[in-house]
């Protein structure tokens, strides 16, 4: 090595290694070479003797003190013990660093400083370099990704697509072949939902398959309810699918059992008018039916389709009564008329007047109602004003919620 640079302290001081390396030092090298960095204790040079003082100086050993023939170059970094925030960019120690680096290659110190200041460059442009490389890198695989996604897309709606064919194109055949024609339904339905949702301009093929598949007499079924065929205005199916009610212009309820279509409907006659709503019980126990004039009619009936005597409820003012609904638990009855009221039976006590909700002074008609599943105190309503209000029964003074259509 061209350079010794000793870390001065009372410690190096007392150690008989570096007392020997500096011996061996000495006998090889000139002690011009040698760099004191004074770490700790006191270096104290006396002027009188021209050379460290023996006393006063504790950081260095006895066999250095004598061999310079004037103060030699020395640091001292002794505040660096005490300095809480010291790093390598510490002004200080950047300096102390300098005029080491200085000495070792024999420079000037602004030199030195330059040539760190063009490393420091140096390595920033490699830095951004590498940050340049690396985000050039992330977006070419962000964008091969994405390239990759839309190809999997792709494949995936070309798949859906010829999958959508292949059904449209083996429903019709599974039913002419007749076995089984709920399979081909859905084998056609599924095609349609497939066509849909992934766009594909065989729609007008797609479509022809279900409404093939869907037209023939195992989902069609015409009921007859005799020579007279009046305007139907209302129909309803009961809660178990068994029973079919329609009424019409004729002011006659037709009750057809499904499981027995080729059988005739149950008719049942009134005189209150065309029969404009139907609906049946969850229970499926009775019907009931809005009138032309203001009544609303109950019929109880078994499992088989008998019919018991029909009770009227009359609190419409000759209005026509446009929709009827049931609570499901079978005890509320909700009836709508074209003056815009909504009234609410008590089926157990029917001889009671009913429960009245205004509309807030509307008068158009109201066309539907739906009580709450578990909550029957909670209905709503449905009109010709563009309007559904919803219902507390419990406070039934005005709606508990309006929403404008």
């Amino acid at each position: 090595s061209e350079y010794f640079i000793l870390m001065a302290s009372p410690e190096a001081a007392g150690s008989r290694w570096v007392q020997k390396e500096i011996d061996y030092w000495l006998k090889s090298r000139s002690p011009e070479k040698l760099l004191i960095v004074l770490t700790g204790g006191e270096l104290v040079w006396d002027n009188k003797i021209n050379a460290f003082s023996r006393i006063k100086t504790t950081s260095i050993p006895e066999n250095l003190k004598n061999v310079f023939k004037e103060e030699p170059f020395w640091l001292d970094l002794r505040w660096a013990k005490t300095e809480e925030h010291l790093s390598l960019k510490h002004p200080k120690f950047r300096e102390v660093t300098a005029r080491v680096a200085s000495t070792l290659h024999n420079m000037p110190l602004d030199e030195i400083s330059g040539e760190e200041v063009r490393q420091h460059r140096k390595t920033m442009r490699v830095a951004w370099s590498a940050v340049i490389l690396l985000l050039i890198l992330a977006i070419a695989a962000s964008i091969a990704a994405y390239v990759a996604e839309m190809r999997r897309r792709e494949a995936e709606t070309q798949r859906f697509i010829s999958i959508s064919q292949a059904l449209a194109a083996y429903a019709p055949r599974e039913q002419e072949q007749g076995k089984n024609d709920e399979l081909a339904a859905l084998l056609a339905l599924q095609a349609y939902i497939f066509n849909n949702r992934y766009h594909s301009d065989r729609k007008d093929y797609v479509d022809k398959a279900l409404r093939q598949v869907l037209s023939t007499p195992y989902f069609s079924i015409r009921l007859s309810g005799g020579k007279n065929k009046p305007m139907l205005t209302s129909a309803a199916i009961s809660r178990d699918s068994k029973f079919l009610a329609v009424g019409g212009h004729d002011m006659k309820v037709r009750i057809w059992k499904l499981n027995k279509r080729k059988e005739p409907p149950v008719i049942l006659n009134q005189s209150y008018g065309i029969i404009w709503s139907l609906a049946f019980s969850p229970s499926s126990n009775f019907l009931s039916a809005g009138t032309e004039d203001g009544y609303v009619l109950l019929w109880k009936y078994s499992n088989t389709g008998e019919t018991d005597s029909v009770r009227i409820l009359n609190n419409h003012g000759n209005r026509r009564v446009t929709s009827i609904e049931i609570s499901e638990d079978g005890e509320l009855l909700a009836s709508g008329s074209v003056d815009g009221m909504v009234r609410i039976w008590d089926l157990k006590n029917v001889e009671v007047a009913p429960l009245v909700l205004y509309n807030n002074g509307q008068n158009k008609p109201v066309r539907s109602l739906a009580f709450h599943p578990m909550l029957r105190h909670i209905i709503a309503s449905g009109g010709d004003d563009k309007t559904v209000r919803i219902w507390d029964l419990n406070r039934p003074e005005v709606p508990y919620r309006v929403i404008q259509g």
